[in-house]
């Protein structure tokens, strides 16, 4: 294989989970939107899918950062209000990338995504997001700093406001996301001003195509 190609590693961890009293549904409700993540005809640049890995822990792989961020909050709006930390390792795979399922593989994107998780076990409160292997320290503290007032931001929210990023990030009209939850379009505006998503949505961006051009080599 092509051992100076870049990928995407996510590690995910669910946090306080021997705390969740209802464990059992928690895994199944995981497992029901990696289904719905891992069929999407590679849309969202998957080249390994999501796996649970170690009871509480869970891996995946992607090839580009398009839907990085998509992904990751739907995972967080699915579960809510379980909280979850995401890292994210960009580097080299040196084995076989297995596409069907995320074990069994090694390479600096999974040393830097292990790293940025106990990272951000240090950290105070629910921090959620980590991003390793920019190689540009201040851009990756940039990006490090940035996504840790966007979990406090997200702290405060209730599910309805992450079905509306997610939604909105996905590209649906606001008058669709409005007959989805049953609220008028002028409460779905009022989330989207209220809880800065456009603002999000534009950092977001920013990152996605810093963390491609790293990526693809461009």
């Amino acid at each position: 294989m092509q051992i100076d190609k870049k990928y995407i590693v996510v590690i995910g961890d669910v946090i306080s989970s021997r705390k969740v009293e209802k464990r059992n549904d928690l895994q199944k409700i995981l497992l029901a939107v990696f289904n719905d993540l891992n069929t999407t005809d590679n849309e969202n640049h998957l080249v390994s899918p999501y796996t649970i890995t170690l009871g509480d822990e869970f891996q995946a792989v992607y090839e580009k950062a398009d839907d990085l961020f998509l992904d990751s909050i739907s995972i967080l709006e699915k579960v809510f209000p379980q909280k979850i930390r995401f890292s994210f390792g960009i580097g080299e795979i040196s084995t076989d990338i297995n596409r069907d399922q995320s074990i069994g593989m090694d390479g600096s994107a999974f040393y830097l995504a292990r790293e940025g998780i106990e990272k951000l076990k240090e950290q105070r409160g629910n921090y959620k997001f980590n991003v390793s292997g920019l190689e540009d320290p201040e851009l990756e503290k940039l990006f490090n700093n940035s996504l840790f007032i966007f979990s406090n931001l997200l702290e405060g929210w209730h599910r309805n406001r992450y079905f509306i990023l997610t939604n909105t990030m996905a590209g649906k009209a606001v008058k669709e996301i409005a007959k989805a939850l049953k609220l008028t379009e002028t409460a779905v505006y009022m989330n989207i001003y209220d809880g800065n998503i456009r603002e999000m949505m534009a950092i977001l961006e920013i990152m996605i195509n810093h963390i491609n051009e790293k990526v693809l080599g461009k």
